[in-house]
């Protein structure tokens, strides 16, 4: 009998231990994995051309990119000053630029060293012959008439001391640039420094047209110059000058519901696969004029889009993981930008790998 005891506990023993032996390579072989993903929203940018008619048809509207729409126009002025940039080598007795102005129906000539007398006395003469015209004026440079006892001469007027009195008060010169005597370089008024000065204005008063029109930062204009004047002439020795500009700008009025279908309509056509798409936000449309003519325009659309992945996205292929350690994982979802969070469960919990089968593999994006 006790022979027969111990062969059953024998027994015992050997069926529980081949039951844990079994139990654990069931486990070794059997091992799941699970990646929980909390997806990284990505921009995306939508870019194609479309065309702005004044008049359309439903069929062109449903099967070509074109909208309908036209152009507005609105006038607005302005002024600003700027300063002078250019510079050349200044003449040893030249001390600036005055302007001589005529107030009399009849042209003036002044002859060469013609003499001007400020207030506080001190004389200069031109450096050359002018003739100034009735109602009009004329720029000359100045030399002193006594360099030793020259001092600066500030802005004001200057009396033509050689002029009849009863002229003298119709035809004279303005210093509207101090009169000093210079050495080296001195600035002086180029077309370059008012093409530069024109287009800062001309930016200036487009943001300000499209402030006025209530247009957003990514609807365009077009702009084109109708005036521009300055105060100063190109050669006038000057620190600053000042310009006058009048802008003619043609906006487009677009139909809203016919540009949001046709951007709908642009991302379904789009190879978008693996990605979802944010609700769409006509404030993130930006769009370039490429031509216009007064019934039409042809645009370039640029459309910042936000996307996020989705469970089937190539990224998330599960063969992407099988045979692969816990952190060789991670790194591969951290590299691709796409994953904000990453939480990985493996098992049985001693387990470093993921299963080398990928139906052992499941994939949650959140």
């Amino acid at each position: 009998m006790p022979k027969i005891n111990l062969y059953r506990n024998i027994s015992i023993t050997f069926i529980v231990f081949t039951a844990m032996l079994l139990s654990a390579v069931f486990l070794f072989f059997y091992s799941q994995a699970v990646i929980i993903i909390t997806p990284e929203s990505q921009d995306v940018n939508l870019s194609f051309n479309l065309d702005v008619r004044s008049t359309t048809t439903p069929a062109e509207l449903q099967s070509q990119d074109i909208i309908s729409g036209l152009f507005l126009s609105k006038e607005i002025v302005g002024s600003s000053t700027f300063p002078v940039l250019s510079t050349k080598t200044a003449s040893s007795s030249v001390v600036g630029t005055v302007k001589i102005v005529n107030n009399t129906n009849h042209s003036q000539a002044l002859v060469k060293t013609t003499q001007l007398q400020a207030e506080n006395g001190i004389i200069v003469r031109t450096n050359e012959s002018v003739t100034v015209p009735g109602g009009g004026s004329v720029m000359v440079e100045v030399y002193p008439k006594d360099p030793d006892t020259f001092t600066a001469v500030d802005l004001g007027n200057l009396k033509i001391i050689k002029l009849a009195t009863s002229l003298q008060d119709k035809i004279y010169g303005i210093v509207d640039s101090k009169l000093a005597k210079n050495s080296g370089e001195i600035k002086v008024l180029s077309q370059g420094d008012i093409n530069r000065g024109q287009e800062e204005l001309k930016q200036q008063l487009i943001t300000q047209a499209k402030t006025e029109l209530g247009l957003g930062e990514g609807e365009a204009v077009v702009a084109t110059v109708d005036q521009v004047t300055t105060d100063k002439k190109i050669g006038q020795s000057s620190d600053s000058f000042n310009i006058n500009l009048k802008l003619k700008v043609r906006y487009l009025q677009m139909d809203q519901a016919q540009l949001v279908e046709l951007v709908n309509r642009k991302i379904q056509n789009s190879n978008m696969s693996g990605l979802k798409i944010g609700n769409i936000d006509m404030n993130n449309l930006k769009y370039t004029i490429i031509n216009s003519d007064l019934d039409s325009a042809n645009l370039k659309i640029n459309y910042a889009m936000k996307a996020t992945l989705t469970a089937d996205n190539e990224i998330l292929n599960k063969g992407n993981f099988t045979g692969k350690t816990i952190e060789e994982v991670k790194s591969y979802l951290s590299k691709t930008g796409m994953a904000k969070e990453v939480q990985i469960n493996v098992s049985p919990y001693w387990k470093k790998t993921f299963p080398k089968k990928e139906d052992r593999i499941k994939v949650i994006v959140n």
